[in-house]
């Protein structure tokens, strides 16, 4: 997504703080006061900030800011704190990659990522997506097992995203 503004732009506005993720204004608006971080929370918690008069999320800014360039995949938030936009928290992802950084759903049963009951078969199954199709990694007595089983799978399917930092 190119439709933002370039690095200068960004820097001309914005200051940006690596070990913290925090944005600044250069010349403080009407809206914002000195040392008052920038922008506000959308409804998905991600910080978004007004730069050339359009709104933008800030860890896609963050990764221009530190790179000069705009990410062409998506930009994940390592401890999945979406306003955690620390340059050592976040890292270039696959949609696929990203969506493996979630933690549980709200009906997980197991308590464990990949690990579900089979009423049918009376075990506990490891499965993990991969390029769109479920893959089933084994069925077990135990769901701890069953979660050590996928680990070991998302390890060797998934390989992980690049950080950002360098």
């Amino acid at each position: 997504m190119k439709d933002g503004p370039t690095q200068a732009q960004l820097k001309a506005e914005l200051h940006y703080e690596p070990k913290t993720g925090v944005f600044t204004r250069v010349k403080p608006t009407y809206h914002t006061r000195n040392g008052k971080p920038a922008g506000s929370l959308d409804t998905h918690g991600h910080r978004q900030i007004r730069v050339c008069k359009k709104l933008q999320l800030a860890h896609r800014l963050a990764w221009l800011y530190m790179t000069g360039e705009w990410p062409e995949v998506t930009i994940d938030h390592e401890d999945r704190q979406r306003d955690n936009n620390r340059w050592k928290n976040l890292r270039k992802a696959t949609q696929a990659q990203n969506c493996q950084n979630q933690g549980l759903r709200k009906n997980n049963k197991s308590g464990y990522q990949g690990v579900h009951w089979c009423s049918k078969r009376k075990k506990w199954i490891a499965s993990i997506s991969v390029s769109m199709r479920k893959v089933r990694l084994g069925a077990f007595d135990d769901p701890k097992a069953a979660s050590a089983c996928y680990q070991q799978g998302k390890s060797a399917l998934h390989f992980q995203p690049s950080t950002g930092a360098a």
